[in-house]
């Protein structure tokens, strides 16, 4: 019984990591957005010049939004568009993943753009694992089981 327990245990952690990692698309400047989405997203579209997600949640100046993302390589800018059905926000200046448009995978870390193709406000793009539920668990359970070590230790009277 306890064989099969460890077994079972073992194939879901396997299972679980090999799933990809969603991570925080945060946009900071003159507008604002934010998105999550996979690090290794399966693309909607694909060209030599980008890749697409489609009906991406998130917020944009503040409100919640639904956008098309486009990811573009470097030959023609790098950066980012968030296409909404109001409105559309390019910015330029770095590659935000890597691999190919059909395997994409989103590199973690923080990017100076600006507005494409002007280049007239700066913006500051950060790409961030989410914390999994289960690392706020053990996270937790080990305040937990800190606190109460200390509370069981005892202390000698002088």
């Amino acid at each position: 019984m306890r064989i099969s327990w460890v077994a079972a245990l073992l194939l879901t952690a396997t299972a679980t990591a090999t799933a990809a990692a969603p991570v925080y698309i945060r946009v900071s400047g003159a507008t604002t957005a934010q998105f999550i989405v996979d690090s290794s997203p399966v693309p909607d579209a694909t060209t030599a010049d980008y890749f697409a997600l489609y009906n991406v949640g998130g917020t944009l100046a503040g409100s919640a939004a639904i956008a098309d993302l486009y990811f573009y390589v470097a030959g023609i800018g790098g950066g980012l568009d968030i296409n909404t059905p109001d409105d559309l926000f390019s910015l330029g200046g770095a590659v935000l993943f890597s691999g190919t448009n059909a395997a994409p995978t989103l590199v973690p870390g923080k990017y100076q753009l600006t507005d494409y193709p002007f280049g007239e406000n700066a913006y500051t793009l950060q790409i961030a694992a989410v914390p999994e539920p289960a690392s706020w668990a053990l996270l937790i359970t080990g305040f937990a089981a800190s606190g109460l070590a200390m509370r069981r230790t005892r202390r000698a009277v002088v």
